[in-house]
C-alpha cells in the first residue's frame, strides 16, 4: 500500500472506540496519515457487552477493541496507534465530562449509562430514567428528542441540568 510521502501527520484522533476507528479507516481510504491516541481507559470498560457494532452486537467491548485494532493495523500501514492519555487538548465545541459526584463511579455502566441508544433497550421497563446534561450540551430540540426516547423506555423521565466542574445547584423537572 502506498503511504503519504511527507513527514507531517494529517489527522490526530483521540480515542480508539468505534467512532475513533471508523474515523481512522474512513480517512485512511483517502491516503492520509493518522495517529490514534488510545488512553487505555474506556467509558464502557465496565460494561459486559456492547451493541450497534455489526458482527459484535452483544459481545464484550474488549473483543471489539482487539478486533478493530488488529483489522486496522493489518489493512492500513499509515495508521498508527499511540497508547497514551491526552491530558489537554485545546478545542471548541462540546465536552464530555464524567461527574466526580458521590456514587457516580460505582453506578457508571451499571445504572448510569453513557448512551441511551446503546443501553436503553436493555433497561426498558424501569420505573424512571434520567437525563444529565451540563450547561447547554444538548440543543433544545435534541434534548426533547432524547427525553421522548427515554420516555418510551421508562414510566417517567427526570432531567437534571448541572454546572460544569463545580457541583452548583441542582434543578429537577419531570416529564411524564
Amino acid at each position: 500500500m502506498a503511504s503519504p510521502s511527507h513527514n507531517v501527520t494529517d489527522v490526530l484522533i483521540i480515542g480508539s472506540g468505534p467512532a475513533g476507528h471508523a474515523a481512522a479507516v474512513s480517512i485512511a481510504q483517502n491516503i492520509h496519515s493518522i495517529v490514534v491516541f488510545d488512553s487505555q481507559e474506556y467509558r464502557n470498560e465496565r460494561a459486559t457487552h456492547m451493541h450497534m457494532v455489526p458482527t459484535l452486537d452483544g459481545k464484550h467491548p474488549q473483543e471489539f477493541r482487539e478486533a478493530a485494532k488488529e483489522n486496522t493495523t493489518n489493512h492500513y500501514d499509515f495508521i498508527s496507534f499511540i497508547d497514551t492519555r491526552i491530558a489537554k487538548a485545546e478545542k471548541e465545541g462540546k465536552l464530555f465530562i464524567v461527574r466526580d459526584a458521590q456514587g457516580f463511579a460505582e453506578c457508571w455502566a451499571r445504572s448510569i449509562f453513557h448512551c441511551l441508544f446503546c443501553f436503553g433497550y436493555e433497561q426498558r421497563g424501569s420505573a424512571s430514567s434520567g437525563i444529565l446534561t451540563a450547561d447547554t450540551s444538548l440543543p433544545p430540540p435534541l434534548y426533547i428528542h432524547v427525553a421522548r426516547n427515554a420516555l418510551q423506555l421508562s414510566e417517567s423521565v427526570t432531567t437534571l441540568p448541572i454546572e460544569r466542574i463545580t457541583f452548583g445547584t441542582f434543578q429537577l423537572s419531570t416529564i411524564t
